[in-house]
């Protein structure tokens, strides 16, 4: 998922990047970040209900 290039410098110089799959899998990522944001008001909701049955 991750490209790695180690240039042969002095200190150590490393690139990364995103290979075609690490992309594809960012635009899940990203669309479970939207759902998440949009449904932050429900969640907290639900983690106050538990925690009062909890007790």
């Amino acid at each position: 998922m991750l490209d790695r290039l180690v240039y042969p410098a002095v200190p150590p110089q490393v690139e990364y990047k995103l290979t075609p799959l690490g992309l594809e899998l960012l635009q899940f990522c990203e669309t479970m970040n939207t759902w998440a944001k949009e449904r932050e008001t429900d969640m907290q909701r639900a983690r106050r209900s538990y925690a009062r049955r909890s007790r």
